[in-house]
């Protein structure tokens, strides 16, 4: 007897129903959602084995897509020199934000550091960055920031961020009720397909 091979795994199709379905039960529980837009552009050029440039631009539309909220402009140098499991870098942000009429900028160099490892055939990279910011109008502030990423082969399964956003296929449902934080920072579940 021969078996059909157009029939998909049992277990793939079972594993994105259970998604399909969680995401669906959460959805009628959650107050609203906005949609936010962050289109991001990498440019990498490897300087030699040990030294990489790297220029990111990220653009940002938020209330639904609806409007533009800010650009961002990464300069980065790494070194993966010190050891093959960690890479150092510095960088540089600028930012410019529209929040209604007005435009304010901000400058913030950067330090990382990320520690790359494998456990149970995965990848794990734990990034440490340290930013000063200096936001137009407002007080120079030091800011640590965590991020935690896990890889297969494939693709990138998730990972836990400081920041105050959760990402899908870089569109963005801001969930008000559970990540409003006064301002502080908060560590939340950021999934990327």
């Amino acid at each position: 007897m021969k078996h059909s091979s157009s029939a998909a795994p049992a277990g793939r199709g079972r594993t994105w129903s259970l998604l399909a379905a969680v995401v669906l039960c959460l959805a009628g529980r959650l107050p609203a959602f906005e949609f936010d837009y962050w289109p991001k552009a990498i440019v990498t050029v490897p300087l030699d084995p040990q030294w990489q440039f790297r220029v990111e631009e990220w653009l940002s539309f938020t209330d639904n897509v609806g409007r533009f909220k800010d650009s961002q402009t990464d300069v980065w140098l790494n070194y993966f020199g010190l050891a093959d499991w960690l890479c150092v870098g510095a960088g540089y942000k600028k930012v410019y934000a529209q929040d209604d009429d007005d435009w304010t900028t901000e400058d913030r160099p950067m330090l990382d550091a990320a520690v790359k490892t494998k456990v149970g055939g995965f990848g794990v990279t734990d990034r440490s960055r340290l930013e000063y910011r200096l936001v137009q109008d407002e007080d120079e502030v030091w800011r640590y920031r965590n991020r935690l990423t896990v890889t297969s082969r494939r693709l990138r399964l998730f990972s836990i961020s400081s920041r105050s956003f959760s990402s899908l296929a870089y569109m963005m449902m801001s969930l008000p009720a559970l990540m409003r934080n006064n301002g502080g920072t908060s560590n939340i579940l950021s999934f990327i397909i």
